[in-house]
């Protein structure tokens, strides 16, 4: 962003609230633009009939959608700093 390119890409890159914060204040500075596809809510094929359903009425009234993706945690696969709770910015477990 700081070369004048706009930032587009399929995962968040934050794990502090200082880094998005670094983030806003580069957006305004430089004008350009910061932007994150989630590929789970709008290229997954249950997320698309969901939808479908959803705005057909089909399943009643929808106050609240939650997507999970097919991610699982694997704690003897993940770095030793990916479970710590600083890290663990936008990470709930259910």
């Amino acid at each position: 962003m700081e070369a004048g390119k706009d930032y587009f890409t399929d995962k968040k890159l934050f794990t502090t609230l200082d880094q998005l914060n670094e983030t806003k204040r580069v957006i305004e500075r430089t004008g350009q633009k910061y932007m994150v596809y989630y590929t789970e809510r709008i290229h997954v094929e249950g997320a698309v009939f969901s939808s479908d359903f959803i705005a057909d009425g089909a399943i009643g009234r929808v106050i609240h959608v939650t997507g999970f993706g097919p991610h699982r945690i694997k704690p003897r696969n993940s770095r030793k700093w990916f479970l710590k709770k600083k890290h663990m910015m936008a990470f709930y477990v259910i």
